[in-house]
C-alpha cells in the first residue's frame, strides 16, 4: 500500500513537471508567445512605416496628375523627351 502512494505520488510530481516545463519553455509556451509579440509589434511599426511611404507617394503621383509642371518634369528628366524643334544641351561635370 504504501508502495502504491510513493508511486502515484513520483507519477504525479512527474506530471506536474512536465506540464510546467511545457506551460513555459514549451513550443507553445509563454516564452514563446513573448517572442512571437515583439516580432508582432516589430512587423506593426513596419506596416506604419510603409504606410506613411505608401501616402507620400500618393500625394506626388497626385501632384503628377494635376500639375503640369510635375509631368513636363518627369517627361523630360526621367524619359528625356524634348519638345519638337527643340535643342538639347548636355552638361558634364
Amino acid at each position: 500500500m504504501r508502495f502504491k502512494q510513493f508511486f502515484f505520488r513520483v507519477v504525479f510530481l512527474a506530471e506536474i513537471t512536465l506540464f510546467c516545463w511545457g506551460y513555459f519553455w514549451g513550443e507553445h509556451g509563454v516564452a514563446q508567445i513573448d517572442v512571437l509579440v515583439i516580432e508582432n509589434n516589430s512587423e506593426e511599426q513596419k506596416v506604419e512605416l510603409l504606410k506613411e511611404e505608401v501616402s507620400v507617394l500618393e500625394d506626388k503621383i497626385d501632384q503628377w496628375g494635376k500639375n503640369s509642371f510635375y509631368r513636363e518634369q518627369i517627361a523630360r528628366e526621367k524619359l528625356q523627351m524634348k519638345y519638337p524643334n527643340e535643342q538639347v544641351y548636355l552638361i558634364q561635370n
